[in-house]
């Protein structure tokens, strides 16, 4: 099975004599919080350019594997297309490894696929949320469903957020996605 080639990156530099047709507002704003019982991830769901609103309903907590989700900001195509990447590049590592990737690897994997991206216009922003298990279960090769959830949670920070602009309005949180350590939180706008 071919894999995605990508090209090598060139930076576009954006020149101040050419001003840009609108000016970019950004409103996303995505939540991670770590606590006793796992991990919350939390986002607004609205797709927006300006004032206009593109979708009102895009889904901003992304599941990327058995024990991660990712929360993205930035340019709807780069973030599917990076989340897709990343899922690809865990599940490889969980099958020639026999383990899965902690989360701590899965953002410095991130970290160095995006790194030569930099300058350029690639507009992609991420927060990994996620649980590293180390209780006798886990070390034995993982399969797809976890039976027996670890007990050891992990985000890249006991809270991160990421905030392109101010919160949004939220009325009740729905719980759109839950694993056994995973919650993930969709703010509806009012």
């Amino acid at each position: 099975m071919p894999s995605i080639s990508l090209p090598p990156p060139t930076p576009c530099p954006i020149s101040p004599s050419v001003p840009l047709p609108f000016t970019l507002s950004h409103g996303t704003t995505t939540l991670g919080f770590a606590f006793q019982g796992g991990v919350i991830a939390a986002a607004d769901t609205r797709s927006s350019c300006s004032g206009l609103v593109a979708c009102p309903a895009s889904p901003k907590v992304l599941p990327i594997h058995s024990h991660l989700v990712g929360t993205t900001s930035g340019t709807s195509a780069d973030c599917a297309l990076w989340k897709r990447i990343l899922a690809r590049e865990l599940r490889l590592y969980q099958l020639r490894h026999r383990r899965r990737l902690s989360t701590g690897g899965a953002a410095k994997l991130l970290s160095h696929m995006l790194h030569p991206f930099k300058g350029t216009e690639l507009c992609v922003a991420a927060t990994l949320c996620g649980w590293d298990g180390d209780d006798e279960n886990d070390k034995q090769p993982i399969t797809d469903k976890y039976e027996n959830p670890p007990t050891n949670q992990t985000a890249a920070s006991d809270s991160s957020s990421q905030s392109a602009g101010t919160a949004p309005a939220a009325s009740q949180p729905s719980c759109k996605y839950q694993s056994s350590r995973i919650i993930a939180m969709l703010l509806e706008p009012s």
